[in-house]
């Protein structure tokens, strides 16, 4: 009896020390990310449960602040909403999504630092789930869930054979001069719809049209004519440009609520599948020409779109590359009509920027008749902080998601593995503690120097977080056409 009771004790001694050796080694794994940022070095990080979070409602989770009436914040200005809710809570948030668990957002660089640094090889993100589920719907044109859905070895595998096309400097350069004289039809387009006052009703118009027809020929060589005066409404261009601008409207709704399109077909997702339903086949049957038109050019000196260089890489066969380049374009597009149209309007809210960039520009032109050689970008050092500086202030995307296989640090706050994490740049970009003069607009602070962390222009030294504005992200899944925007 006296050896069970011993045995007994034994046992239960041991299951003690291994649940505290398993709680501690937890807390452990927070503390081996970044001792020094959430502590002295002696006291542990804050419990997940301790992060400040937006109060949550059955059902709907914390998506009631973009309600009409009860909520606090306009879906359509969700920038203004991560504002407030940096301003309520501080650099860490909590948000449980409906159908979904906790987001944290994410608002302080060392915390988009920390993210970055711990995303791994294969980083998740969380995808936009109504082009996956059109995608899986629709697999007569798609292969996959598409590189923006993909995740693990399917993502690598797709994305290692796609970034010699968009990535490398020197094939985007192959595109410059064409790209040139697309810009020279936007402005003649723009040119042609000013009114007696000089004033352009709507500028972001002109810019998604731009940017479509931009990316269109960089991918297929092919010009839509989405830039002529007139635009019948029966043509491929207007059927692409609609069927664009209706997907990305209805994007803007679906992946701010709770996703019962997953089961059964909202009105917003019927929308949206009509819209992808009348883009799609006309995307395809274009691209399938094109393809038709290349596959007598495989060899490497005509190898000048990105459909052309897939086909000379040979990893795809045509349903991958109808995948990819069908969500490249509408991703593109979109974004790229955006950064352009406010760098436009930076720069017409400064004039003195602007006309340092103007005079920057002929300078590098006066040689060549005011064309664009493809070497220019190398010479226009203000532009490109101009660029810069207006990504700054506004993001192409306002942020990313991620999700971390282990145990992470973020302000002091012990974040649990494969927690949703966000970063918000549209905010982060903005805060004193990050930029130097952070509310002016100051191209200038992007002139390189030989301090990482201090730009020195003149005699003054610029605060510069290096992960406080990634408009294009950073890393394995940094943005795919990056180089082409």
């Amino acid at each position: 009896r006296v050896e069970r009771v011993g045995m007994s004790l034994s046992a239960a001694c041991r299951r003690t020390k291994q649940g505290i050796h398993s709680s501690f080694e937890a807390r452990k794994r927070c503390l081996s990310v970044s001792t020094s940022r959430c502590c002295d070095g002696l006291t542990l990080p804050k419990p997940f449960s301790e992060v400040p979070r937006i109060p949550s409602l059955p059902i709907v989770g914390s998506s009631w602040i973009y309600f009409p009436v009860l909520g606090r914040y306009n879906i359509r200005k969700q920038n203004e909403a991560a504002w407030d809710m940096y301003k309520r809570y501080g650099p860490v948030v909590g948000e449980h999504l409906p159908g979904r668990r906790v987001l944290v957002h994410l608002f302080n660089a060392d915390d988009i630092r920390t993210l970055h640094q711990e995303e791994g090889r294969t980083p998740y993100r969380m995808g936009a789930l109504p082009f996956e589920l059109y995608h899986t719907e629709r697999m007569k044109h798609f292969a996959n869930p598409g590189i923006f859905n993909a995740q693990g070895e399917e993502w690598r595998r797709i994305r290692a054979a796609v970034q010699p096309c968009t990535i490398r400097p020197r094939t985007i350069q192959l595109y410059a001069e064409a790209m040139g004289q697309i810009a020279e039809d936007a402005l003649e387009l723009i040119a042609s719809n000013r009114d007696e006052n000089g004033d352009v009703s709507d500028c972001y118009d002109m810019m998604q049209r731009w940017a479509v027809e931009s990316v269109m020929f960089v991918s297929l060589d092919k010009r839509l004519g989405l830039l002529a005066k007139s635009l019948p409404p029966e043509s491929d261009a207007a059927g692409i440009l609609k069927g664009i601008l209706t997907i990305f409207s209805c994007m803007e709704k679906l992946m701010t609520r709770f996703p019962y399109y997953r089961y059964f077909p909202s009105p917003t997702m019927r929308t949206f599948q009509q819209a992808a339903d009348y883009l799609v086949p006309r995307m395809f049957r274009i691209i399938k020409e094109a393809a038709e038109a290349d596959k007598s050019k495989h060899d490497s000196s005509e190898n000048s779109t990105i459909l052309r260089h897939l086909y000379y890489l040979d990893r795809m066969d045509f349903k991958e590359m109808f995948t990819f380049l069908h969500d490249f374009v509408i991703g593109g597009a979109e974004t790229t009509s955006g950064s352009a149209t406010y760098t436009l309007y930076h720069l017409a809210m400064n004039p003195a920027a602007q006309e340092k960039a103007r005079q920057e520009v002929l300078a590098a032109t006066k040689d060549s008749s005011g064309r664009f050689p493809a070497h220019i970008h190398d010479q226009l050092h203000y532009v490109r902080a101009c660029i810069r500086e207006a990504l700054r202030f506004h993001p192409i995307v306002p942020g990313v998601t991620r999700k971390i296989n282990h145990d992470v640090v973020m302000s002091g706050y012990c974040i649990p593995a494969n927690t949703v994490l966000k970063t918000e740049l549209f905010v982060c970009g903005r805060l004193e503690e990050h930029f130097t003069r952070a509310s002016e607009f100051l191209p200038e602070r992007w002139l390189r120097s030989s301090d990482d962390n201090a730009q020195k222009t003149s005699d003054v030294v610029w605060r510069l977080h290096p992960f406080a504005s990634l408009p294009f992200s950073i890393g394995p899944r940094m943005c795919i056409g990056r180089r082409v925007a």
